[in-house]
């Protein structure tokens, strides 16, 4: 699946996935103004603190502080749209069982 989009879709995109605001608007604004990143998303299935717990443990950043993230100022100048890389999008589904 061959991806073009840009960065003001993403808010929209997590929210439809269930992602609190919140975090959508926080992982939205991460991305768009970090210089590298990631988008990780896990299928839990009734694990998901299990699963954010992994994450943080190895560095991920999971938007614990998304409710009390102090933006920027908005700037006078028009917002900067950056496209996203386009390429090809490889899923892979990963499962886990119980222990």
């Amino acid at each position: 699946m061959t991806i073009i989009s840009y960065l003001e879709d993403l808010m929209g995109l997590f929210e439809y996935e269930g992602v609190t605001r919140k975090r959508a608007r926080y992982f939205e604004y991460q991305f768009a103004h970090g210089d590298q990143g990631a988008i990780l998303t896990v299928r839990a299935n009734g694990r998901s603190g299990e699963a954010e717990q992994i994450i943080s443990r190895n560095g991920g950043d999971i938007g614990a502080n998304a409710a009390t993230f102090k933006y920027p100022a908005p700037s006078a100048a028009a917002p900067e749209r950056r496209k996203i890389q386009q390429g090809t999008m490889r899923v892979c589904r990963l499962t886990t069982t119980p222990a």
